[in-house]
């Protein structure tokens, strides 16, 4: 039998703007730590690494926010992604 805990579901904030990302992630941690694993990422392009990642070793993602407005993709194309790699 396995012993090993299970890890929390993981929230996922995403933004390119480093004051943003900065006070997204002091409420997130005020508030859900506890409960979830936070991860942070500065670019779609690093939560889409961190997103295959998660789907590839079996971790649950509760909830992924997103800026609209990034670089590489806006909010809307990259929570289309997610939801192939984590449909539920």
């Amino acid at each position: 039998m396995d012993s090993a805990p299970a890890l929390r579901p993981v929230l996922l904030a995403v933004d390119d703007d480093p004051s943003s990302l900065e006070r997204i992630v002091r409420e997130l941690e005020r508030r859900y730590a506890a409960d979830y694993q936070l991860i942070c990422e500065p670019s779609a392009t690093k939560a889409l690494e961190a997103l295959e990642r998660m789907h590839a070793e079996g971790e649950a993602v509760a909830l992924v926010l997103a800026d609209q407005w990034m670089p590489e993709l806006t909010g809307a194309e990259l929570l289309a992604r997610v939801r192939q790699l984590h449909p539920q």
